[in-house]
């Protein structure tokens, strides 16, 4: 037996000294694909700022439609300021989907559809809140001025 353990001594070191370059090696890839990699492709990074944007438009929305129906009473907030709101609203989240493009390469494909209908589903929100706010003007006949026919010479 201690033959046996003599012949196979040296080669359980060569089999570990194997192993613990092969773990160097791994590490240092690892470490050179960190260095290699852009900062603005953190797949993390992205959907967290994602939310957040999301987040703080919704709460925007929230509260512009809390006060347009302030003690039950619509028609709080002057047209105005609503149309400027809910087109700030419409910015904000063209520049999500934006980024969303920009991000795409490196989303994985469920994460891109997952932002890409939370986006649909809060355009359809500012959509739903613009016509609550702002209603058609209800269509009515101009009066017509009466021409003479004598007048187009």
């Amino acid at each position: 037996m201690s033959e046996t353990q003599a012949v196979s001594a040296p080669v359980l070191e060569k089999l570990a000294a194997q192993e613990l370059q092969r773990k160097a090696d791994r590490e240092k890839k690892r470490e050179e694909a960190k260095e290699l990699q852009d900062p603005r492709e953190n797949v993390q990074a992205f959907l967290q700022s994602f939310n957040q944007r999301q987040a703080d438009a919704e709460a925007s929305l929230t509260a512009l439609l809390d006060r347009a129906t302030a003690d039950g009473v619509p028609g709080q907030v002057p047209p105005g300021e609503a149309t400027q709101q809910l087109s700030e609203l419409d910015a904000a989240v063209l520049a999500q989907e934006r980024s969303l493009a920009e991000a795409a390469y490196y989303l994985p494909s469920f994460d891109q559809k997952r932002c890409s209908v939370t986006a649909q589903e809060f355009k359809q929100k500012i959509e739903d809140a613009r016509a609550t706010l702002l209603p058609k003007r209800k269509f009515g006949f101009s009066k017509k001025t009466a021409r003479v026919k004598g007048a187009d010479l």
